[in-house]
């Protein structure tokens, strides 16, 4: 599947210059803010009081949007307060005829554009519009802190419309795990790494990998880096955005895709790009694109 992506809306605290934001990573020159919150000096990145603001302007797909959401529980009653959250954002969508939800954490966005290559295929739809929005909870006045990740705590909202494309980013590969309780972490992320390999093979120019998750997790990928054996190569370009932004949550892979789509246009990508998403509860995911001018 071939298709462009539109960015509607891009807000990383109080920051929402998309040539800044979506950087080269050798000039990134954004800094958090520093507050004292719980007795601690918090380097974050922030909205002000009036959160749904850089929302209040955007005209919503008429023919569906998707809304990526942390990762919750299955149960109906945390799907529904999560949802109740993000219409107090966006209010227009309490009316929409066509919202789907993926409470998948950092791995939403694949699932999601498995979704709209389905839809496009089909001829359900010519776009849908994507919406993602997550706040670390450790901007919440007495939220715990142990467990989470360490550096920048960050809140983030992105809304992007994806269009059925003759060229642009191509959706090449993909793949996802769900984690359980009878496998180890690293057997999990290596399963999908191995099964790149053998089902694709092909040299990576770029791989986007998450730094600011939970330690056992980030343990997992890099013990499994080896599974990509030939994929990769000492000309490979690995990226961590999330040693700029903070760790962005649901936001993750969109903020990914994003910056993704902004260097192939520039000519600064060649090649193919693996991205991987681990969210903090049990989906890990994989894909590959491509890109044609």
């Amino acid at each position: 599947m071939f298709f462009k992506l539109n960015i509607d809306v891009l807000q990383l605290g109080l920051h929402s210059d998309m040539d800044q934001l979506l950087f080269p990573v050798e000039s990134w020159n954004i800094r958090p803010e520093v507050r004292l919150l719980n007795d601690t000096h918090l380097s974050c990145y922030e909205f002000d009081e009036r959160r749904n603001n850089c929302l209040s302007n955007v005209n919503w797909n008429e023919n569906a949007v998707f809304v990526l959401l942390p990762e919750l529980d299955t149960d109906d009653i945390s799907l529904s307060r999560e949802f109740l959250r993000v219409l107090e954002l966006v209010p227009e969508l309490q009316s929409h005829q066509n919202v789907y939800l993926f409470p998948y954490g950092r791995s939403s966005l694949q699932l999601a554009l498995r979704q709209a290559e389905s839809g496009f295929s089909k001829n359900q739809f010519d776009s849908v519009q994507i919406f993602s929005y997550d706040r670390s909870s450790r901007l919440d006045i007495g939220s715990p802190t142990v467990g989470t990740s360490a550096g920048v705590a960050s809140e983030c909202a992105i809304v992007a419309t994806v269009s059925s494309a003759k060229r642009g980013l191509k959706f090449s590969w993909s793949s996802y795990e769900r984690h359980t309780s009878d496998k180890t972490e690293a057997f999990t992320v290596a399963e999908l790494l191995s099964r790149y390999n053998k089902q694709k093979g092909l040299l990576l120019s770029q791989c986007y990998f998450p730094l600011c998750i939970e330690e056992t997790a980030k343990e997992a990928w890099l013990t499994s880096l080896c599974n990509l054996g030939f994929c990769i190569s000492n000309e490979t370009e690995i990226l961590f955005l999330d040693m700029y932004t903070g760790d962005l949550g649901a936001c993750s892979g969109l903020f990914s895709l994003c910056h993704m789509q902004k260097q192939y246009q520039e000519g600064r990508y060649k090649g193919r790009t693996l991205q991987l998403d681990i969210s903090h509860g049990q989906y890990r995911s994989v894909m590959m694109l491509e890109y044609r001018a």
